[in-house]
């Protein structure tokens, strides 16, 4: 049963999140360099720490990252409810029109960045045309949207803050 208040399970969800976005920027930018990815590492465990993860819990390094990862995968055992939890956020029922209208795009990035193991225990379809698909979408990003303008770029996460301190 899941837990929001267990360690283990803060120190997951912050991974992920770490993990995730280092895919997508690798796949849009490129690489980052070694001092670059060492920052953005360590930001990230400033983040798990705000999610409540207790910082000696975070990988001291890039190196125990990997090595995290990679143990967390294998020892990972998705569960029916999991399956369900998945499920319904991926097909939104009561969502509006516009969002229900992008959850297929939705469906295949979230597939497309799942390790390959992870994707088959959600039993989340994927083919070598969803691959394809996939691929071409972060080529067209990767060519795009590093050339908009940084007010264009920022403008979701600062829309976002103006209205968090707005309710503060």
């Amino acid at each position: 049963m899941y837990n929001a208040f267990d360690r283990r399970a803060q120190l997951w969800v912050a991974a992920t999140l770490y993990q995730t976005a280092a895919q997508v920027y690798e796949r849009v930018f490129g690489k980052l360099g070694e001092v670059e990815a060492v920052e953005v590492y360590r930001g990230f465990g400033v983040l798990g720490t705000a999610l409540q993860v207790p910082a000696e819990l975070w990988p001291r390094d890039l190196a125990a990252f990997e090595l995290y990862w990679n143990t967390a995968l294998t020892e990972l055992h998705v569960t029916d409810d999991a399956r369900r939890v998945a499920h319904d956020l991926l097909h939104p029922r009561t969502a509006p029109l516009w969002l229900r209208a992008a959850m297929p795009l939705v469906r295949l990035l979230t597939a497309g960045l799942l390790p390959p193991e992870l994707r088959r225990a959600f039993v989340l379809p994927w083919s070598a045309r969803d691959q394809r698909r996939f691929d071409r979408i972060f080529a067209a990003l990767a060519l795009v949207y590093p050339r908009l303008p940084l007010s264009v770029r920022h403008f979701p996460r600062d829309l976002y803050l103006r209205r968090l301190r707005a309710s503060l």
